[in-house]
């Protein structure tokens, strides 16, 4: 999940590039936030009046989307959990990452203060891969994600109060 956030950020500054001068700079106004939680998730196939849809359910994703909504945009915001597990396979089973801590707690609702990082939005060179000695439980987590797709002036007016 941390690879495919990296890869959408990236995509989201490629497909700007490219509309721009399409469409003008009002592309530029586009922003991409991503929100990561790792732990247990349901999975399955809901059935529609027009079509079937597949859909993750459970605690682990309503945290990844409250840490999604208290993120900067153009950022991949990850929680505690998912940094233990991005830490122990980092260079491990998978390329160095960078994450740097949030110097202020979240607040999210229902789960009270969480200690969060932000993780890079570039995609790591380094490719050294060795045996992982990650602890079961962090080698067998899933993952939740959030995303949101914004415009810089959505966010500026919910700051700002609408002003």
């Amino acid at each position: 999940m941390a690879r495919f956030a990296q890869s959408a950020m990236l995509k989201m500054t490629e497909v700007q590039q490219n509309l721009t001068p399409l469409l003008g700079n009002d592309v530029l106004e586009l922003s991409l936030k991503v929100g990561l939680h790792s732990g247990p998730v349901t999975a399955g196939v809901l059935r529609g009046q027009k079509a079937s849809h597949f859909q993750i359910f459970g605690d682990t994703v309503n945290t990844a989307s409250r840490i999604c909504s208290t993120s900067p945009s153009g950022q991949i915001h990850i929680s505690t959990e998912t940094a233990t597990y991005l830490e122990c396979f980092s260079g491990k089973k998978m390329s160095k990452i960078v994450m740097t801590p949030r110097e202020d707690v979240v607040e999210a609702k229902g789960k009270g203060k969480l200690q969060t990082f932000y993780l890079s939005t570039t995609l790591p060179t380094d490719s050294s891969k060795e045996r992982s000695s990650c602890s079961g439980s962090v080698a067998g987590s899933n993952a939740g994600a959030a995303a949101a797709l914004v415009r810089k002036d959505e966010v500026l007016s919910k700051k700002t109060g609408g002003k």
